[in-house]
């Protein structure tokens, strides 16, 4: 998975290329240190001007920054570890978020979902793009994911559908 991520550099720079030429801040997720080291000019390349990288290895006080600075558009973008961007980040000025690879475990990819998804957010909606190589060892966890998502989402309803039915016997 490691590896597939870091295949993926190319179309991850492209991304940010065609999103900062909109002028579109763009948040991108990743479980594995590669792209997100390319993004700000790590192991590979020169860094990227206007982007900040939150993984578990940054300060607190930095990582508060890097939000502030997002937050306020004095950066295009966010490259940002799933694990790490998965709690305690409010990036509501997001109207993008890429993930180049996903947790095997849904609600993992969906607590970083929602780091754009919360009260103040400043757009209507959040697209949420996933990147997903066919024929590869992520196609599988890929679809389980999706698969796993809608299960908890109807299990939700199903409780909910049955407090509203207890509530109206009381």
């Amino acid at each position: 998975r490691a590896k597939l991520a870091e295949a993926r550099i190319p179309e991850v720079r492209a991304f940010c290329d065609r999103y900062e030429e909109e002028g579109t801040p763009l948040v991108v997720f990743c479980s594995h240190s590669a792209p997100l080291r390319d993004l700000v000019g790590g192991d590979f390349g020169k860094p990227r001007e206007g982007w900040g990288c939150i993984t578990g290895d940054t300060p607190p006080k930095l990582r508060d920054t890097f939000v502030e600075l997002f937050q306020t558009g004095m950066l295009h973008g966010l490259a940002v570890a799933t694990q790490a961007g998965g709690v305690g980040l409010t990036l509501t000025r997001a109207s993008h978020a890429l993930f180049v690879d996903l947790e095997y475990t849904p609600s993992k990819n969906k607590q970083a979902e929602d780091r754009a998804h919360r009260p103040g957010q400043e757009n209507e909606s959040v697209q949420i793009i996933d990147l997903v190589t066919p024929q590869t060892v992520d196609e599988m966890p890929h679809a389980a994911n999706i698969d796993k998502s809608l299960r908890l989402e109807e299990i939700v309803r199903d409780q909910e559908a049955l407090k509203s039915w207890l509530s109206k016997k009381a």
